[in-house]
């Protein structure tokens, strides 16, 4: 029989079993360790990265809007892999309309920057406040609800 250099040999369940876990091990225990790290934060730490999270899909999701990519805008908004086809059609044309208005009044907008970010934990909702910068020169502040959906966060 055949011998590794491991005090297991070859064909013993333990030696089998040690093969198929080996490769894995560092997987597995780095798992572990981040698991132990994400216990041990705080409250505080855990909104402030639950906030980070919300805040960069709020962000994705709005470069979506202001590029026209309508579609991929309404990706980023919980549920909408459950809506009939005509209703998403119905929203990418409320979006074209909505981004028409924005350029008749104020010529468009130009740019975007987060200006807050507050979390509700009760209602595991955070409120993402987006300073948009209007072609006119002029500024509007609008919230983005924004829900964990499935591990991701997402517009509500």
């Amino acid at each position: 029989m055949k011998t590794l250099n491991t005090p297991f040999t070859v064909g013993s369940g333990l030696a089998a079993a040690f093969r198929i876990v080996s490769p894995v091990l560092p997987s597995l225990l780095l798992a572990l360790a981040l698991s132990s790290c994400t216990s041990e934060l705080t409250p505080e730490e855990r909104t402030r990265l639950a906030l980070e999270a919300a805040s960069k899909e709020a962000t994705s999701a709005y470069s979506h809007l202001l590029s026209a990519d309508y579609d991929q805008f309404l990706s980023l908004r919980a549920g909408m892999d459950t809506i009939p086809e005509s209703y998403r059609e119905e929203l990418i044309d409320a979006c074209k309309q909505h981004m028409q208005q924005f350029k008749e009044k104020h010529k468009g907008i130009t740019s975007f920057t987060i200006s807050n970010a507050r979390m509700d934990s009760t209602l595991n909702l955070a409120q993402i406040f987006l300073l948009l910068q209007l072609g006119d020169d002029s500024q509007e502040e609008i919230v983005v609800p924004m829900v964990e959906h499935n591990g991701r966060w997402m517009m509500k």
